[in-house]
């Protein structure tokens, strides 16, 4: 049997809440994490221990050292950065303790501020596509062909996607439990629990159509 594996999944930013309790789920089997990425995550078999996880959201650290002994100093070991500046923290579980210990966030205001940093970033992309989308939308009215039509559609799904992000982290919530439950409520809301597999295929199907139809010209 393979001591390491690789699992892959799609979070999106504001989804982080659901990624750290896959994190957690998958250390309850036995599975801790090695590595965090944007596609896939890396685990190592270990059944000796048994971490809960944390993500932290922060692309303009001046001193990263400083920042991973800030944490170390509550009693987090660090794993591992993303390159789209997502942290990756865990701590060793303990049963009797409350479920606050494993929060990284003691109070409102610091989850705010994480929220308050990723929607900012979100906020920008979601100018320069929709600009995007606008400029596309023009040339589609002129030029009336399925490829313009399939790439003006993608634009617009990848700015409601960032749209509805900011509207997820509007809030702060006090738990990771809060912050997953409040996702999926939306999710089920709008996509009937099914968002992240509904837009993948529409990202896909726009993008292979934009692709295909640019070499039939």
């Amino acid at each position: 049997m393979k001591n390491t594996k690789y699992v892959f999944g799609v979070y999106s930013a504001w989804d982080y809440a659901r990624e750290i309790e896959d994190l957690n789920k998958m250390s309850g089997k036995g599975w801790q994490l090695v590595k965090g990425g944007l596609l896939a995550n890396k685990y190592k078999k270990n059944d000796n221990v048994q971490y809960r996880y944390q993500l932290d959201f922060n692309k303009s650290i001046d001193d990263m050292g400083r920042y991973i002994e800030t944490f170390r100093e509550q009693g987090w070991e660090y794993v591992n950065s993303t390159i789209n500046g997502w942290h990756y923290f865990r701590k060793l579980y303990d049963s009797s303790l409350p479920q606050e210990e494993y929060e990284i966030y003691c109070d409102n205001q610091s989850l705010k501020e994480m929220q308050n940093n990723w929607k900012k970033m979100a906020i920008r992309m979601s100018v320069v596509l929709g600009l995007a989308f606008l400029l596309e939308l023009f040339a589609t009215i002129r030029d009336f062909n399925l490829t313009s039509i399939s790439l003006c559609v993608t634009l617009f799904i990848e700015f409601v996607m960032l749209l509805r992000g900011v509207i997820v982290m509007r809030e702060p919530q006090r738990t990771t439990e809060e912050a997953s439950s409040e996702t999926d409520n939306i999710d089920k809301k709008i996509f009937g629990g099914h968002r992240i597999t509904i837009m993948i295929i529409i990202l896909f199907v726009g993008f292979a159509v934009t692709i295909v139809s640019m070499f039939m010209k």
